[in-house]
Parts: structure tokens; C-alpha cells; sequence
């Protein structure tokens, strides 16, 4: 199976206009300053909801979504606190990153995310 992309402006993709990749294909993409795109799974989330999103564009005809390149994880440090990552990939002068203080609140954040993504993918 074959997936035709089209990169727009703010693409990490610099030509062609599209490209086809095969869908069973891993690719390794890159971000605007050259670096890797990190492998992680927020980032392959949105990656996939843009995808999804631009391929029904390109059949109803409607405007093609623009992958936000932004997320956040959590780095649990045990002792009932969690500290918050987000992360901007595509800031325009380089990617930016904040990594928050561990906090019980962080803890909190990061169970909720889990929930959230537990009960979209897998249902209740």
C-alpha cells in the first residue's frame, strides 16, 4: 500500500510537493534544522491524527490539517511525584523544550494522560 503526502509551508519536508512512502515503511524524519524527529509515542499520536485527517481531506476536499509538532510526557521519579516535558519541535527559531519541577500535581498530569489515551484507544 502506497500513502501519497502533501507537505505544506510549514512542512519539515523540503520536496518534493508530495512524496509517496510505503505505509508498511518506517521513516525517519527530519526536522526543520536537520535533527531527527524524536520517536516518541506523543509525537507519533499527533503524527497519525494529521495523517488521518489529510487523507480525508484530500477526499471530501476540505482544508489539510498542519501537524502542530508539539507534546508533552512525563518522567516519573518515583516518590509519588511525576515531572511534566513539553516539548515544540517546530518553534521557527528550533525546537524548544521545558522540562517542569516533579511535583504530586505532575504525578497527577501523567495518570490523567493515561486514562485519556487508555479510554481513546481501547475504550472503556
Amino acid at each position: 500500500m502506497l500513502i501519497t503526502l502533501p507537505f505544506g509551508s510549514s512542512s519539515f519536508a523540503s520536496s518534493p510537493k508530495h512524496q509517496t512512502l510505503p505505509a508498511t515503511d518506517v521513516a525517519a524524519l527530519r526536522l526543520p534544522n536537520g535533527s531527527p524527529h524524536p520517536k516518541a509515542g506523543v509525537f507519533a499520536e499527533a503524527q497519525a491524527s494529521t495523517l488521518a485527517q489529510n487523507i480525508t481531506a484530500s477526499i471530501t476536499g476540505a482544508e489539510p490539517a498542519k501537524y502542530p509538532g508539539t507534546g508533552a510526557c512525563y518522567v516519573d521519579i518515583g516518590l509519588g511525584q511525576a515531572a511534566t516535558a513539553e516539548a515544540n519541535l517546530l518553534h521557527p527559531e528550533g525546537p524548544r523544550g521545558v522540562l517542569d519541577l516533579p511535583s504530586e500535581d505532575g504525578l497527577e498530569a501523567k495518570r490523567r494522560f493515561e486514562r485519556e489515551r487508555l479510554e481513546r484507544w481501547f475504550g472503556s
